[in-house]
C-alpha cells in the first residue's frame, strides 16, 4: 500500500523573519505538525503531531492512524 504526503506552510514576511533569526541562534527542536488523512472510503481523520520535519511527522502520523491511507496532508502549527 502507497500514499502520498504533501506539505504546507503558511506565514506573513514578519515571521518569516523571525523564524529566521530563531533558526540561526537554536538547535534544532521539534514542532507542532496537524496532519489530515484521508482513507479510501474519504473520511478525513486529523492528528497533531510533534516532530523534528515533515517526513517525520508523516512516519509518526502513519504508526498512529490504524488504517489505509489514501492521502495524507501536513501542516505546520506556528
Amino acid at each position: 500500500m502507497t500514499h502520498s504526503f504533501q506539505t504546507s506552510v503558511l506565514q506573513s514576511p514578519i515571521e518569516r523573519t523571525n523564524i529566521c533569526k530563531k533558526s540561526q541562534r537554536s538547535v534544532e527542536s521539534n514542532k507542532l505538525f496537524q496532519v489530515e488523512i484521508s482513507d479510501f472510503e474519504n473520511e478525513c481523520y486529523y492528528i497533531e503531531v510533534e516532530a523534528r520535519d515533515f517526513a517525520h511527522a508523516s512516519e509518526i502520523a502513519e504508526a498512529l492512524f490504524n488504517g489505509d491511507i489514501y492521502n495524507m496532508n501536513i501542516y505546520e502549527l506556528q
